[in-house]
């Protein structure tokens, strides 16, 4: 597993700037979208940065999106790890439609399919902290205040 959006690579443009992000939409990677969607809510579910122990793989094949999560302990003594995978282009009861995904514009793609992946990063973050993976968080964000900053 990875940090959240690595090896992703992003373009930032003004958020009104409609004729930009038209552009900036014919070059966008479908894939590299809806998994940057997916990993990023996972992280935002769990609060994380850069400094908090949570690693990811997503893929997208056939239509399938899979998540892979985890979260760790700053010693690798403890880890909770999960997978999810689902078909984010079935449309289902959609939420509705916004205009950001967890900071990402893509209004080439469906809002449906945008939800779905969206939810699929926080559902997978649910189930993690639903299996104790915030007490882990906790402890690793009270090490990294307490630990004193790295000397150069």
């Amino acid at each position: 597993m990875y940090a959240v959006g690595q090896g992703a690579l992003a373009i930032e443009c003004r958020e009104n700037d409609t004729l930009t992000i038209k552009l900036l939409s014919k070059i966008s990677d479908e894939e590299t979208t809806l998994c940057c969607i997916a990993e990023r809510a996972f992280m935002k579910t769990l609060e994380g940065g850069c400094s908090v122990p949570i690693g990811v793989y997503s893929s997208l094949k056939s239509k399938k999106l899979t998540l892979k999560g985890g979260v760790y302990s700053l010693d690798g003594s403890k880890s909770i790890v999960d997978e999810i995978t689902d078909d984010i282009y079935v449309e289902k009861n959609s939420i509705r439609p916004q205009e950001h995904y967890i900071g990402i514009v893509a209004p080439h793609l469906p809002h449906h399919v945008l939800n779905a992946a969206e939810s699929l990063g926080k559902k997978l973050a649910n189930l993690l902290l639903q299996k104790g993976a915030g007490d882990i968080l906790k402890e690793a964000k009270l090490k990294n205040i307490l630990l004193p900053p790295p000397t150069k």
